[in-house]
């Protein structure tokens, strides 16, 4: 009978210790020279997702305007670092007896050590978008403390919001 394996034969039972030692060691030094690569590239990664998120929230404010056919309002507050998207409501006449609905905005905070560029040097400004799907326009920056930063466009006329790394 054939047999291509035979444990029973000197020489056949596996690998040494000192085998797995060596291939332990090489995987260790490995991991040595990757790990700060890989930690290095948060900074830029957390600034690269808030880019995303805001950009996120601008759309939604875009589809929201054109759906429910109202003006939304995002709020960029510098000194918060946070984005604030509420409902434009319409004026409504103080004899009438019917209310206007309550306000409910939805506000993203930037996380840690991400900021918005000094955009025109105000503390406050805002980006309409219009039922129309147009909207007011405007163009910011987010950036790190390692100076990375993306770059946020709102087109005036379509409203369409693009983002793209900064030169």
């Amino acid at each position: 009978m054939l047999c291509f394996f035979d444990a029973t034969k000197e020489g056949n039972s596996g690998f040494s210790l000192f085998e797995l030692l060596v291939v332990l060691f090489i995987i260790g030094i490995m991991a040595t020279l990757v790990g700060p690569r890989l930690t290095g590239s948060l900074p830029s990664l957390r600034v690269k997702t808030a880019a995303k998120q805001t950009a996120a929230l601008l759309r939604d404010a875009r589809s929201r305007a054109v759906t429910e056919n109202q003006v939304y309002q995002s709020t960029f507050d510098l000194n918060t670092q946070q984005v604030t998207l509420i409902k434009k409501e319409e004026k409504v006449d103080p004899e009438s007896k019917d209310q206007p609905a309550t306000q409910h905005s939805i506000i993203y905070t930037l996380p840690e050590s991400v900021f918005f560029k000094d955009v025109e040097r105000r503390e406050k400004f805002n980006i309409n978008f219009y039922p129309s799907g147009g909207s007011s326009g405007g163009q910011l920056s987010l950036i790190n403390n390692k100076d990375t930063s993306w770059f946020l466009t709102v087109d005036r006329i379509t409203g369409r919001t693009t983002i793209s790394a900064e030169q």
